[in-house]
């Protein structure tokens, strides 16, 4: 008898936990300089370090007291950081929502060790390096854009993301999602499958295959590099200033898609 209630208690013990955790919510800094980590919820209060960018923490109360700060009106969270319980200002701050970065939604069927290897090297790219590095974001060389009355300087951005092997390619006029159905591995070039999101184009596989770079920290496609100003045409290397947090444009790309 004794050995059932030990084995129910420890049962017990174990969904408490479970529960505690499936209700955690985290959120993540979204300010350039970082956010201050405070002892009570106001502007002057002691500050008892700051939470640089990108870095998590888990929220323990939203209904602190509202402030301006900035120009930005929001309310200030109680939040445990590093085991250490103070208060943020929510207005540089984002709550991470990982139920839409659901493994099960690829839509990848290759080789895994491949996938694997790929987006490993592609980190290294990278002089920041943080726990949380599940989106890869690369910039391209820039081109005149425009339409004659008007030129800039364009470039395109490339958004990867390693949970749901999805890419979003973002430029001023032109943006769309990818999805990542196989990689395969030639030498020196990484050959990537993919269908377009885009509901317009259909669901045809096409294909792009990147020569990696790892002395340049770059990859472009060997055969359209500088044919044109297509995202395939250009040369891309790491974008250090962006999060690695998944809360990229993805989820507004694909979300439709992904039902």
């Amino acid at each position: 008898m004794k050995f059932v209630n030990i084995v129910t208690s420890l049962f017990l013990i174990m969904i408490s936990i479970n529960c505690k955790y499936a209700f955690e919510e985290r959120g993540y800094v979204i300010a350039n300089s970082g956010l201050s980590f405070r002892q009570s919820p106001k502007a002057d209060s002691l500050r008892l370090n700051i939470i640089p960018r990108d870095e998590f923490f888990l929220i323990l109360d939203k209904e602190g007291p509202e402030d301006t700060i900035e120009g930005t009106t929001k309310r200030w969270w109680k939040v445990n950081y590093n085991d250490q319980i103070g208060w943020i200002f929510s207005g540089f701050a984002a709550i991470y929502d990982p139920s839409f970065y659901d493994v099960k939604k690829s839509l990848y069927k290759g080789d895994l060790s491949i996938k694997v290897e790929f987006y490993n090297e592609l980190k290294t790219f990278f002089s920041k390096k943080a726990e949380n590095h599940c989106q890869l974001n690369f910039v391209s060389n820039d081109f005149p854009s425009g339409d004659g009355d008007e030129t800039f300087d364009e470039v395109y951005t490339i958004e990867i993301n390693t949970k749901i092997d999805s890419m979003v390619v973002l430029s001023k006029y032109n943006s769309f999602s990818v999805r990542i159905t196989n990689l395969e591995h030639y030498k020196d070039e990484i050959v990537i499958s993919y269908v377009n999101s885009d509901q317009r184009v259909g669901n045809s596989i096409s294909t792009i295959a990147w020569v990696l770079d790892k002395d340049k920290k770059t990859f472009f496609n060997r055969e359209q590099l500088g044919k044109g100003t297509w995202w395939t045409n250009l040369i891309y290397r790491p974008n250090d200033e962006k999060s690695y947090i998944c809360n990229s444009h993805l989820k507004s790309w694909l979300y439709p898609f992904l039902q």
